[in-house]
C-alpha cells in the first residue's frame, strides 16, 4: 500500500480516485478517517490549502458531506508541505459551497454553504437551509451544530426559522380504526 493510502483516508482526489490524509476533523460522532471523492483537486502548498471541485463527497463513519466545491485549510505549521507524497497536516477548516448536503443517520440538512471549524468543533450551514429529521422539517437562514457541546441552533437572524413538527401517533391507537387498542 503506498504512503498516501496509509496516512488515513482523505482529501486529494484526482479524477475520482481517493487519496488519504490525516484527519482530526470530526464530522461524525464515530470519528475516523475522511474519505473524499471528487473530480478535480487543486493543491496550494504555500497556502496550506486543497480545493476539490465538481461534485465532492466526503464520508466519515456514518456521516456524509456533499457539495459542488470544498476548500480544506490545514494548519500553518511550516513543516507541512502539501504534496501527493507526504502528509497534509491537521485540518483547520472545511468550506463547502454549492448545493451542500450534510447527512447523518438522524438528520438531513441542505444549504448553499457550510463551514466546519476543527478548533470550535462546529458545522455551520447557511443560506437557504432545510433540515429534515424524520417527518419534521425546518427552514432557516443557518444551522449551527456544536459537536463539542452536543447542541444545535436554528437561525441566525430573528424570525428566520420555520419548523413543522409532525406528532407521532399514539402507539396505543389502532391504526385502522383510530380507536384505542
Amino acid at each position: 500500500m503506498n504512503r498516501l493510502n496509509s496516512i488515513a483516508l482523505g482529501f486529494a482526489v484526482l479524477v475520482a480516485a481517493s487519496v488519504a490524509l490525516p484527519a482530526q476533523a470530526q464530522l461524525s460522532d464515530q470519528g475516523g478517517p475522511l474519505q473524499i471523492d471528487g473530480n478535480v483537486t487543486d493543491i496550494f502548498n504555500k497556502e496550506n490549502k486543497v480545493i476539490f471541485s465538481s461534485g465532492v463527497d466526503v464520508v466519515q463513519g456514518d456521516t456524509r458531506l456533499r457539495a459542488e466545491k470544498m476548500t480544506i485549510l490545514f494548519s500553518d505549521d511550516e513543516s507541512n508541505q502539501i504534496t501527493l507524497a507526504s502528509s497534509f497536516g491537521e485540518i483547520q477548516e472545511i468550506i463547502a459551497e454549492g448545493d451542500v448536503f450534510f447527512i447523518t443517520p438522524d438528520q438531513k440538512a441542505r444549504g448553499d454553504r457550510a463551514v466546519y471549524s476543527a478548533e470550535l468543533n462546529t458545522i455551520v450551514l447557511s443560506e437557504n437551509v432545510v433540515v429534515t429529521i424524520g417527518t419534521d422539517v425546518a427552514r432557516t437562514d443557518c444551522l449551527t451544530i456544536d459537536r463539542e457541546n452536543d447542541t444545535t441552533r436554528l437561525g441566525c437572524e430573528p424570525g428566520s426559522t420555520t419548523v413543522v413538527i409532525t406528532p407521532k401517533e399514539d402507539e396505543e391507537t389502532d391504526a385502522t380504526t383510530g380507536e384505542p387498542g
